[in-house]
């Protein structure tokens, strides 16, 4: 992959995924394969924003797996630990807000 390949492939990402990627991306099988086939066709469908291209790169480039929810005692740690810790940092309200972000 020539540097302005890998360019154009890391802004496609980062414009359509929000993720930032570095040049490890061009190692992966998927990558590899993909530009063989033709790159100038592969990156100009990223840069369109190509539904089903985005969808088996984001595939490809992320790990689609966590295990929050999997395991009782990272929920017990959560009610034993984090509530009551951001229960007493509140000043002048009386919600908690949680955000529960996939980070896998």
């Amino acid at each position: 992959m020539t540097g302005a390949e890998l360019a154009r492939l890391s802004l496609a990402v980062e414009a359509r995924l929000g993720l930032r990627v570095d040049d490890r991306i061009a190692s992966l099988d998927y990558i590899g394969e993909r530009m063989r086939a033709g790159a100038a066709t592969f990156l100009d469908k990223l840069e369109r924003g190509d539904a089903g291209e985005m969808a088996s790169l984001a595939k490809a480039i992320t790990v689609g797996e966590t295990y929050f929810f999997r395991h009782a005692e990272q929920f017990q740690a959560f009610i034993d630990v984090a509530v009551p810790d951001r229960l007493e940092a509140r000043t002048h309200t009386r919600t908690l807000s949680v955000l529960s972000a996939g980070c896998s």
